[in-house]
């Protein structure tokens, strides 16, 4: 049925879905994602650095938007003026608009130290569109 006429036009079920299945992703996957949506022209005059510890994972990565490109690995860790505590979860549901940032913040899901503003312009450079 899908491939016959397209996925079901149901308000909100298609961002729920995403969601879901992203909510099963690691946390590479999660940025890896995020590197995609990334709007790499209106990126490529700013630069971002941050270090992300998802703690759902007990992982940590530094990730670095410059040119336009997201790049993240564990070189250069603690050196970024914004520290960011999150589970994939809340990470996935900032960055696809489900919720925001200060929403997580409320929910104890998301924590940042350091510039909270400039976490937040990264976000709105995010492309979204359907799976």
């Amino acid at each position: 049925q899908e491939l016959r006429n397209g996925s079901p036009s149901v308000p909100g079920f298609r961002g729920a879905t995403r969601v879901d299945v992203m909510r099963a992703m690691t946390p590479r996957m999660v940025l890896d994602n995020c590197g995609v949506k990334l709007n790499a022209p209106a990126a490529s005059d700013l630069r971002f650095v941050f270090d992300i510890h998802f703690t759902d994972h007990n992982v940590h990565f530094n990730v670095t938007v410059a040119n336009g490109v997201l790049h993240y690995g564990n070189r250069g860790l603690g050196t970024a003026a914004t520290q960011i505590n999150t589970t994939v979860e809340a990470m996935v549901k900032v960055s696809t608009h489900v919720s925001t940032i200060e929403a997580e913040t409320e929910t104890g899901d998301l924590s940042i130290t350091g510039d909270t503003a400039r976490f937040g312009e990264f976000i709105a450079l995010l492309d979204q569109f359907d799976l």
